[in-house]
Formats: structure tokens, C-alpha cells, sequence
């Protein structure tokens, strides 16, 4: 028995050895030997690098951290864009437009030497804001020539509110009143004359009124400031029958707190 136990375990071995390989036979190795091959190449299990129970507990809390701080973070985000853009649309300057122009007695100033002048005016005013209502009190106005100082009057229009997106005419009327023995200077007669001869006065109007204004949804309230709007305009003092008014450009000088140092 113990012959034939011997025999069977060296059959065994000998069937658990390679083949022998015949000439001109292909020898076929299973898939499975590759995979054995793979599973071979691994590191032993003791060898194989460990995750500690709290380093594993650290990335689990941070994940969790990550997964609740996310969300917030891309609302923060989304909120500070939109409320960028809500605020440039507010932010915008009002617009200003000299839309009708007359003086009168331009002549008899010339024959006088002295400016004994009438001037009626339409102004359109344009609140371009998207969310944002504009308070106007009493608007100061003064005519001057562009060059030599020459002062065609002054004048005051009521304030009113205006609404956003809102367009408003400001009509009203600046009185020239020289003073006793005030007389025009040999540069501004020159002046006065070739503008008679070219139909072609150069003027400014100047513009000076207390503003407030609120913007936002929340209705943000801005304090009281002084804004200023000055006009330039081309007129034909000759032109006695509509608008005298050739050309005009408005530019608003100064109007306060209309950038993000205010918020």
C-alpha cells in the first residue's frame, strides 16, 4: 500500500508538471494562468497599505463638509452676480436733452451794449435707472455765452419726482437783469456781432439742482447731493418764428454716489 500511495503521488506530480512539448505542436496556456500570473503580482495582504479608522472618519467628514458647503458656495456666487448686474442696470446716469431754444431782444442788446435778454427753454430729463426713483428740488439755471464770460440770465424750474424709466420736460425761462451802468467790453461786443452776422451763438446752460435718489429692490436711500448738468447749444439769434436751436449736447458734470462706494 505504501508502494502504490508513492506511485500515485509521483503520477500526481508528473501529471502537475508541464507538458512536454512535441515538435511542431502549439502548446495553448488557458487565460486563466494569466489571470493566476495577476493575482500572484499583488502585494501579500500584510504588505498592502491600510486605511486607519480615522483617516477614513476624516475623509467622510470632510466629503460631508464638501457636500454642504457646496451648494452654499454657488448660491453666494449666483447672488453676487445677479446683484451686480442689478446694480449696473440701477446705476445709470440720468439723461439730459435740450429740446427747444429761444432768446429774444439779442438786437436791442447789441444796440444798447448792454444784455437786456429773454430766454425760454424745454429740457427733457430721462431716469434710465432699472429699479431706481429720483427726487429733484428746485432747479438752479444760468445762461452764458461759451467764450468772454457774456451772462444771459438765470433762471429757477419747481423739482418734481421721477419714477424709473421715467422721461420728464423741464419748460421754463432765465431773465437777463444787468446791473446799473453794466456794459458789454469790446470783446464781447465782437462777440455778440459776428454771432448776429453768422446766425450762429455758442451758449452754455448750467445746471445746478438738489438730487436723492433710492435704488433696489430694498429701496436703498441715497443722501441729498448737488448734481450738475451743463449744456452746450447752437442757436440763430435771427430765427424769430420756432425753435432757435441748431445743435445741443448735455453732459451730466456731477451726480454723486452712482458707484459701489456708496453701498
Amino acid at each position: 500500500m505504501a508502494g502504490g500511495g508513492r506511485l500515485a503521488t509521483i503520477g500526481q506530480a508528473l501529471e502537475t508538471r508541464a507538458p512536454v512539448r512535441v515538435p511542431g505542436q502549439r502548446i495553448r496556456r488557458h487565460p486563466a494562468s494569466f489571470c493566476s500570473f495577476r493575482a500572484r503580482s499583488q502585494a501579500p495582504p500584510h504588505l498592502r497599505k491600510q486605511t486607519s479608522p480615522r483617516a477614513a472618519a476624516e475623509v467622510s467628514v470632510s466629503e460631508s463638509e464638501s457636500s454642504i458647503w457646496r451648494p452654499a458656495l454657488i448660491t453666494i456666487g449666483l447672488y453676487v452676480i445677479l446683484n451686480g448686474s442689478v446694480k449696473e442696470r440701477d446705476h445709470k446716469l440720468p439723461d439730459f436733452h435740450v429740446k427747444e431754444f429761444n432768446m429774444s431782444s439779442l438786437d436791442q442788446s447789441l444796440t444798447e451794449n448792454r444784455i437786456s435778454s429773454q430766454s425760454s427753454f424745454v429740457i427733457e430729463t430721462t431716469n434710465r435707472g432699472q429699479h431706481m426713483d429720483i427726487w429733484y428740488d428746485t432747479f438752479m439755471l444760468k445762461l452764458e455765452s461759451q467764450s468772454e464770460g457774456i451772462s444771459f440770465g438765470n433762471g429757477t424750474v419747481p423739482g418734481f419726482y421721477q419714477a424709473s424709466k421715467n422721461t420728464t420736460l423741464i419748460v421754463g425761462n432765465m431773465t437777463s437783469v444787468p446791473a446799473a451802468g453794466e456794459t458789454l467790453d469790446a470783446a464781447q461786443q465782437l462777440l455778440l456781432q459776428n454771432a448776429w452776422a453768422s446766425q450762429v451763438l455758442h451758449l452754455i446752460i448750467t445746471i445746478d439742482v438738489q438730487t436723492r435718489y433710492a435704488y433696489g429692490s430694498r429701496n436703498k436711500q441715497i443722501p441729498q447731493f448737488t448734481a450738475e448738468v451743463s449744456c452746450k447749444l447752437d442757436v440763430n439769434p435771427q430765427t424769430t418764428a420756432g425753435s432757435q436751436l441748431l445743435w445741443e449736447s448735455c453732459k451730466v458734470a456731477q451726480f454723486d454716489c452712482l458707484t459701489d462706494i456708496c453701498d
